[in-house]
């Protein structure tokens, strides 16, 4: 039920392994971050405040918002928009296969993010990724070691 996500986003979900360090090396290089999701505000918001991390999003956008989903480009568009980027010089992080094609298709740079969730899907979302992740963790090594480049 909704109550009962809405209590698990208040009181119990964690960040994925690696985001606080993939945030905090963004925004230590003056790089924006806008948060593009399909869950509805009312239940993510809570989280959010309680680990600590509104402040490195200069933008937060979902899909009820913006009646549309992760089927469509719509809210990577209006992501890139707002963090005045274009498309290919920004990085769509996603774990789910229909958000990581659609981006890709969409003409944004992907970065495939592993999530046990992802089960048969996995050889799928390499596919749409520009570069993957085994975890968030691995994120700085990927663009200290040349494969993506982050312009500063």
């Amino acid at each position: 039920t909704e109550q009962v996500l809405q209590d698990d986003y208040a009181k119990y979900i964690q960040l994925k392994d690696g985001a606080k360090e993939t945030l905090d090396f963004l925004s230590s290089r003056g790089i924006p971050c806008a948060l593009a999701t399909a869950t509805p505000e009312q239940l993510f918001r809570p989280a959010l405040t309680r680990l600590n991390i509104e402040s490195y999003f200069c933008a937060v956008l979902t899909c009820p918002a913006l009646n549309t989903s992760k089927e469509t480009p719509l809210i990577y568009q209006k992501a890139a928009e707002l963090l005045k980027t274009a498309p290919e010089e920004t990085v769509v992080f996603e774990d789910a296969l229909i958000p990581i094609r659609t981006a890709y298709e969409a003409g944004f740079f992907t970065a495939g993010v592993y999530d046990s969730s992802c089960g048969n899907d996995i050889s799928k979302i390499r596919e749409y990724s520009c570069v993957f992740l085994e975890s968030l963790a691995d994120f700085t090594e990927t663009v200290k070691n040349g494969a993506l480049v982050i312009a500063q």
